[in-house]
This record gives structure tokens, sequence and C-alpha cells, in this order.
């Protein structure tokens, strides 16, 4: 009777065992999710204001001032929704893709929300109908650049705009 008893007790100590490693996972990824939700629009605003930096180096002194006052902007905008913000949005990111093929790279956190707000079919239809072809162009872009032009790959950001030419 006692060796039931005392398989009993360690299969029990096994399964809380496996349970708190579970945990600790679980915890660990959510704390990774999160800091990727946090950092992800800190570094994509950033990123797009240093590109002010290209048109004229007088700007580095605002990058960073400016940058935060996008994301204070944002951030204060967003709790009352994202369906304003992407109405206001929507029309100038269509714009500057489709001007200048402007590429963002978000986090994890952008699958879920859009997926959230929008489902498959709308993503997917964004995805083929109007990434997918501007970022070919991109690429293509950039390839012939290369192919013309070996010495562009040593400049931060090739030469857009085309400043000088």
């Amino acid at each position: 009777m006692s060796g039931s008893a005392s398989d009993t007790q360690k299969s029990s100590l096994a399964t809380l065992t496996l349970g708190a490693i579970g945990v600790v996972y679980g915890d660990i990824g959510t704390c990774l999710f999160y800091g990727d939700g946090v950092i992800t629009p800190a570094i994509s605003v950033l990123s797009a204001v240093e590109g002010l930096e290209v048109i004229s180096p007088d700007f580095k002194g605002y990058v960073i001032p400016l940058t935060l006052l996008i994301l204070l902007a944002l951030f204060s905008v967003q709790k009352r929704g994202t369906a304003g913000i992407g109405k206001f949005f929507g029309p100038i990111t269509t714009v500057l893709i489709l001007g200048a093929v402007v590429l963002c790279v978000t986090g994890g956190e952008a699958l879920y929300a859009d997926m959230g707000h929008f489902g498959k079919k709308p993503i997917r239809l964004a995805w083929f109908g109007l990434v997918m072809p501007c970022l070919t162009l991109n690429y293509f872009g950039q390839g012939a650049l290369l192919l013309n032009e070996p010495e562009a790959v040593k400049t931060r950001s090739t030469t857009w705009p085309p400043i000088g030419r």
C-alpha cells in the first residue's frame, strides 16, 4: 500500500513540475511578445524619422524629439480605437507605398492585431494586390541599381530621394 502512495506522490510531483515549467516558458514567451509590441513601434518610427537625415544632415538634432512627439501623439490617439487611426493613416500609407515603396517591418503583434481587426480575406487581398507587387518592384529596382552602380551598396540609404542627380 505504501508503494502505491509513493508512486502517486511521485506522479503528482512530476505533473506539478511539468506544469510549473510550462508556466515559466509561457511567462517568458508573453514577456517577449509584450516587449516586441512595445519596442517595434519605437524602432519603426525612429527609422522613418532618421530618413530625414538623408534629405539634410541638419535634421540630425530633431530626430529624437520628433520621434518622441510622433509616438506620444500615436499612443494618445490609439486608446480611442484603431479605426480612426486607420482612416487617417490608410490613405497616407497607400500613397507612400505607391510613391516610394516604404517598407516597415512590424513585429509579431501586427499579425495578431491585423488578423483580429480585418480577417484573412482583406489581408490576403492587400498583400497580393498591393504589398507584394510593390515589394517586387522595389527589390527589382534595388537589384537594377546595384547592377548599374555597384558602389551604391556602400551608401546608407541608396539614393532615395534622388538628391543632386
